[in-house]
């Protein structure tokens, strides 16, 4: 493995390990077999300024707190598909556990989606005032 794929995935375990000591609402974890993989991203969405009341400071803040979540997102996927890429082919269980896995990422998809399409509205909102 290179040094940067190194990096990575050590990134990729710290971050998943801060998550999952700095969060109370954790996704529920995914691991290989032998253990050594965890993947959690928070399922507290970040808050989104009501676009009626916000101040343009308010949102430039929450779409800090949203890049960040978003970053989050991505990193549990990048984890999800080191657990796929690391399971045993062979395996009875191997096609049900890939499903899950992709199944979790959609998921983790979707969550970027709605917290992208909530804040666009906000905006919407705040420019129309």
């Amino acid at each position: 493995m290179s040094r940067k794929a190194n990096k990575t995935v050590l990134s990729v375990a710290l971050i998943s390990a801060i998550l999952t000591l700095s969060s109370f609402a954790q996704q529920p974890a995914v691991n290989d077999e032998q253990g050594s993989k965890f993947c959690t991203y928070s399922k507290r969405m970040p808050i989104i300024p009501d676009g009626n009341i916000a101040t343009k400071d308010e949102l430039i803040d929450a779409k800090e707190r949203i890049a960040l979540y978003q970053d989050q997102l991505a990193n549990y996927r990048e984890c999800l598909y080191q657990v796929e890429k690391n399971l045993d082919t062979t395996a009875d269980d191997y096609e049900e556990r890939k499903v899950a896995i992709q199944k979790l990422s959609d998921e983790s998809i979707e969550v970027e989606q709605k917290v992208a399409d909530k804040f666009n509205q906000a905006i919407r909102i705040y420019k129309d005032r």
